[in-house]
């Protein structure tokens, strides 16, 4: 839906997540891009991250529909392109 750009962006995304996992000094950063509100304290919630991401990417691609639903999570009208539009907005740093 997203064609290879949007997979290169999520795989790339994945990619960088699991090389941060184990190294506390990128915790703040991840920190900061998904919001959370306290201090990450391990790996295991690094991996518990990347578990949410990796479901919520499954979701909406069972529920990539032409309309917007609300059923599972408010969603627009074909989630997985509208995630691939918000995926290529972020810049690399």
């Amino acid at each position: 839906m997203g064609g290879q750009d949007c997979y290169n962006n999520m795989s790339y995304g994945f990619y960088d997540l699991r090389n941060m996992q184990y190294d506390f000094s990128h915790w703040a950063k991840i920190k900061e891009i998904f919001n959370i509100c306290d201090d990450l304290a391990s790996p295991e919630e690094i991996e518990a991250i990347i578990g949410i991401l990796s479901d919520s990417i499954g979701t909406m691609a069972m529920v990539n529909y032409p309309y917007a639903t609300n059923f599972v999570n408010p969603l627009p009208a074909w989630p997985i392109q509208e995630s691939c539009k918000a995926a290529s907005m972020v810049t690399p740093e």
